[in-house]
């Protein structure tokens, strides 16, 4: 990527950053992409929720999630739902998410010797792009049923505590 996409990337994620923080649109227990946010505080978040449970004496199960090529399985249409509906990102701002989604990125496929033709792709993040990563923490879902979670880009813990019937001590 050129200084100047970057440069360009970086002024609009500084811009969606702000007005999801303006409006109330992040994920607080999110710990990827924030100032003063790091993989220390995910894990902070986790062990001061099993702690906490321990002091009321309840259990906890916790499952530990690592999304492979999580940036390549971004459905763009569902990305660009999300931008529109949930975030209110509109009219020419979204069709500049839209263009910078399918710039140039196509596939083809090689059997046997023969080239398929290019076709475009319709999900997907580019690799290394400064946009790549909060666009992919837009894309997770906002709700969560009931089950606490805390998320560090792709990986995710998933935290559910439930009661213990222990013998009362005489």
């Amino acid at each position: 990527m050129s200084f100047f996409s970057k440069l360009l990337e970086r002024i609009v994620s500084h811009r969606l950053i702000a007005h999801r923080r303006g409006n109330d649109l992040y994920m607080p227990l999110q710990s990827a992409y924030w100032l003063s946010c790091s993989t220390k505080t995910a894990s902070l978040h986790m062990h001061d929720s099993v702690i906490q449970s321990m002091d009321e004496r309840k259990g906890v199960i916790s499952l530990l999630i690592d999304l492979s090529t999580a940036f390549d399985t971004i459905d763009h249409t569902i990305l660009l739902n999300t931008l529109s509906n949930v975030i209110s990102v509109k009219d020419c701002y979204l069709s500049w998410f839209a263009a910078y989604l399918q710039q140039h990125r196509k596939y083809m496929v090689l059997i046997v010797g023969e080239q398929s033709k290019p076709h475009k792709l319709t999900c997907g993040v580019t690799q290394g792009s400064v946009l790549g990563p909060l666009l992919f923490t837009i894309s997770i879902p906002l709700t969560h049923d009931g089950m606490a979670y805390y998320l560090y880009a792709d990986d995710t813990q998933l935290f559910q505590e439930f009661s213990l019937r222990l013998p009362s001590a005489k």
